[in-house]
């Protein structure tokens, strides 16, 4: 067979059908990390990346592209650094130019690591993200929270270990992501999106430790920047003590660990509960003052029977309550009550002070209706505790063939475990 004839056999394209052809063929590799050395590096006006990699050993070179708001890291590099790159070969048909379009770009090696991300802090300082004057404090009570971590990861299951020993009552809506690698950011990203929607407390974002490259996705630019824009009160734990994150210096609250952020949480909540009973000894003796100062008879409107009346109603919100600080709560109100019922006279004459009084016990009454369990019930949920009065709270506490009790919205059911 000649030359001519095994020609005319071949299929023949255009110099734009080939580069287009070529490039579906190296688009078929899929995703290459590749490491060099940055000896050229352009970011034009519109994001576009223009960068040349020179292997460290070889005069072999490499040409990458992309689009600088995409790409994770990008503010952390500079040039003369030894970096990889996470990216897909191709081949841009109108010039015939072969580069790697990259999503991602890290230093290599712990220095160069650490170097990078002091350009990163020194870039967000000067914006603005770590002022202190702008940290939110947590709300006194924490209630509801969205937790972004890892599912079944070890500082997941050591921040809710803590939170139930210590009964916080906390409801958590769990976030789960990827804490490293490809999707991470974009699934960080998302749950804080999402999670802004909702009406929560505050948001709780931890990991484990790992080395600089494992927590490169808090050190991400666009994960500190949709914090410092979240408008839910943030805390923020990544790794060890000793590991420092941009998303913690960025958060309203940064804790050590993913336990100490636990712990955290307990502590604030105990210490709302400790300034709730220091204002119920405030008022027990003021109360108590007035008492004796002031044993005459009303006409008219019987301010006695209306403390009475409030404190009755304490009684039965309190009374339902089955956690710790709520029964102390309950104890300093009955205590307003004993002192009112010794009295022999009605109360007479408190004028604008007892109005005051007034006002702040009806204050405490609603915040006591606000951390009302029955509330919950109403919503389909059930209190379970044994023939000890004791609360199931894991399958671990109940025996075969014990007597339960449900208590459900309108009164109780009497189960056994079979």
């Amino acid at each position: 067979m000649s030359q001519q004839s095994l020609f005319s056999e071949e299929i023949r394209v255009n110099v734009d059908q080939f580069n287009e052809l070529i490039n579906l063929q190296l688009q078929s590799i899929g995703e290459v990390i590749v490491e060099g050395e940055i000896t050229e590096m352009n970011i034009s006006k519109r994001g576009g990346i223009n960068m040349v990699l020179k292997d460290k050993n070889k005069q072999a070179i490499l040409n990458v592209s992309g689009y600088a708001p995409r790409v994770q890291g990008i503010n952390m590099i500079e040039i003369g650094m030894e970096v990889a790159i996470w990216g897909v070969p191709q081949l841009y048909s109108p010039y015939g130019k072969f580069s790697v379009s990259i999503y991602k770009i890290l230093p290599i090696g712990a220095g160069a690591l650490a170097k990078a991300l002091e350009i990163l802090k020194e870039q967000l300082e000067k914006e603005g993200l770590f002022d202190l004057s702008r940290k939110r404090p947590l709300p006194e009570l924490i209630r509801n929270i969205a937790l972004i971590t890892a599912k079944n990861s070890a500082a997941e299951s050591d921040f809710i270990k803590i939170l139930k020993e210590n009964n916080t009552g906390l409801n958590i809506d769990f976030y789960a992501v990827s804490v490293q690698g490809k999707h991470s950011v974009g699934e960080i990203l998302s749950a804080i999106e999402q999670s802004q929607s909702r009406k929560y407390d505050c948001i709780v974002m931890i990991r484990g430790g790992g080395s600089l490259e494992d927590l490169s996705s808090f050190n991400d630019e666009k994960i500190s920047k949709a914090l410092f824009a979240s408008k839910i009160p943030t805390l923020v734990a990544v790794g060890h003590e000793r590991d420092e994150s941009i998303a913690e210096l960025v958060s309203d609250v940064r804790a050590s660990t993913p336990s100490q952020a636990a712990y955290y949480l307990v502590v604030n909540n105990t210490n709302f509960i400790k300034s709730i009973e220091l204002q119920a000894d405030q008022i027990y003796l003021q109360i108590e003052e007035i008492i004796n100062n002031n044993k005459q008879k009303l006409t008219g409107i019987n301010i006695y029977e209306k403390v009475l009346l409030i404190l009755n109603h304490y009684n039965y919100e309190v009374n339902s309550y089955d956690m710790d600080f709520e029964s102390r709560i309950y104890r300093k109100i009955s205590n307003f009550q004993n002192i009112i019922e010794k009295s022999s006279h009605e109360l007479t004459n408190f004028g604008y002070k007892i109005n005051q009084l007034l006002n702040e016990v009806v204050h405490m009454q609603s915040t006591i209706e606000n951390l009302n369990p029955e509330k919950i019930i109403k919503k389909g949920y059930a209190i379970i505790k044994n023939k000890n009065g004791k609360i199931i709270t894991s399958i671990t506490d109940a025996k075969t063939n014990e007597l339960l009790t449900l208590k459900v919205k309108d009164g109780n059911i009497n189960t056994k475990v079979i």
